[in-house]
């Protein structure tokens, strides 16, 4: 199979610019979080004395929770996104590196397969 590392390389390139966009968009987002949680929950929720206090006080926890849990994922995707984000770059630069290589007298193109 001949390999057009040149095309490769292009490839890689075009894949991780199109990841680079989703990667920033996923820590504006976590930033976000980050930002609106100390607005969205009550620190002391103890304490209150009714019935509609005990629900709210649960369902603050349960935001809570939830915005823990959400943090988490989004930390998670970013991790996984920079990671192919750095494996698309080594990618990219390993093809350019083949497609630049000297020919030699088994391989006239040194993406193709040894002919010996």
């Amino acid at each position: 199979m001949l390999i057009d590392h040149e095309w490769a390389a292009t490839l890689a390139a075009r894949r991780r610019e199109m990841l680079e966009p989703e990667l920033l968009a996923l820590r504006v987002l976590r930033a976000e979080i980050a930002c609106v949680r100390p607005g969205l929950l009550v620190e002391r929720v103890e304490g209150w004395q009714s019935l509609a206090g005990d629900r709210y006080a649960d369902l603050m926890r349960d935001l809570a929770g939830a915005l823990a849990d959400a943090e988490t994922e989004l930390e998670r995707a970013e991790r996984e996104a920079q990671a192919a984000v750095l494996a698309l770059e080594e990618a990219e630069a390993t093809a350019r590196r083949l497609a630049m290589a000297p020919p030699t007298p088994h391989r006239p193109n040194p993406g193709a397969p040894w002919v010996g």
